[in-house]
């Protein structure tokens, strides 16, 4: 059973790096994939998710690399949340949106949002397409990567 293996290694890892009293939940989804609860202390979290999500995007590209693959050798989705990280991060990314649109509703132009990663930009975009309150404003990326913004502007 995948769920295990996946449990025991992210224990183990969390072991190596000094860190007690971990919590760690493997849930599969209906699609196959495979979504992994961390709870940590506070301190421990700083650490593990570390600058913009960067340490959590990491670990869970390993884990992904490691049991990314379901039984039939087809790629399987594999997220990981530590301290519920992704639901508050999402939440700042809708208050930002929220802030866009206010700005360019009111006083036109364009709002520039910098560092965010291309999951992050989907759910801006999404926001800003799926939003009622925001039908007159488009969202869209451009330049390259590491310096790519995210632009909020009304549509054309």
């Amino acid at each position: 059973m995948k769920e295990k293996e996946v449990q025991s290694w992210v224990e183990k890892i969390l072991d190596s790096m000094l860190i007690e009293g971990a919590g760690v939940e493997v849930i599969p989804d209906e699609g196959g994939g495979l979504f992994v609860d961390v709870q940590v202390d506070e301190e421990s979290s700083g650490m593990l998710i570390g600058y913009r999500g960067e340490g959590l995007v990491a670990l869970q590209r390993l884990i992904r690399i490691i049991f990314g693959r379901n039984e039939e050798g087809e790629d399987r989705r594999v997220l990981l949340n530590i301290n519920d990280y992704r639901a508050s991060r999402e939440e700042k990314l809708r208050q930002t949106v929220a802030r866009a649109a206010d700005r360019v509703l009111s006083q036109g132009g364009i709002y520039q949002i910098r560092g965010l990663s291309s999951a992050e930009r989907f759910i801006v975009h999404e926001e800003v397409s799926s939003n009622p309150e925001y039908v007159e404003l488009t969202s869209y990326s451009q330049g390259e990567e590491p310096n790519r913004v995210l632009v909020v502007a009304f549509k054309e």
